[in-house]
């Protein structure tokens, strides 16, 4: 299985499962599942490391800084677009309550946010912004992970210094 669906489907899991069991039981817009919420990033994080490994060892044991940030680019983006479309149909369908708390949640204090604000009355809107905001999250992790992961096949010298 391509290491972008295997590690996307893994996060895509791990979102839907706690944005469910949260729904199920403390609520989305309490405390507890917003702190609850964040440990997706930690599933992030964990995916998109396990992607970015296993590129390098299907590779030897080497992988350039680019090859490690697009793979873990990849697995993040194709999760992204799944948790979208979850969030979307979630919003829209079931939990349409959400949609007002978040607006009301927000306040206009310029232009900027006032956009933000009309934006954030649709399901689109919101998961539009999340999309960008996960992206966005997806390059930061994708940077550090692939700067500590890169391993660059060592140059040997035909001279030999005498």
């Amino acid at each position: 299985m391509n290491i972008t669906f295997k590690y996307g489907f893994l996060i895509i899991l791990a979102f839907t499962l706690t944005h469910l069991f949260i729904h199920c039981t403390v609520g989305v817009e309490s405390a507890v599942g917003k702190s609850i919420m964040l440990l997706n990033y930690a599933f992030y994080l964990l995916a998109i490391l396990l992607g970015v490994v296993e590129k390098r060892k299907m590779q030897h044991g080497l992988i350039s800084y680019r090859e490690a940030f697009f793979t873990g680019f990849r697995v993040m983006a194709f999760a992204v677009i799944i948790i979208s479309a979850y969030q979307y149909l979630y919003l829209k369908f079931i939990n349409h309550q959400q949609v007002l708390i978040i607006y009301n949640e927000q306040t206009a204090n310029n232009a900027f946010e006032s956009i933000l604000k009309e934006i954030q009355k649709t399901p689109l809107g919101i998961s539009a912004l999340n999309f960008i905001g996960r992206l966005l999250v997806a390059c930061l992790i994708s940077m550090i992970i692939a700067a500590f992961i890169k391993r660059e096949p060592v140059a040997i010298s035909s001279e030999i210094k005498e």
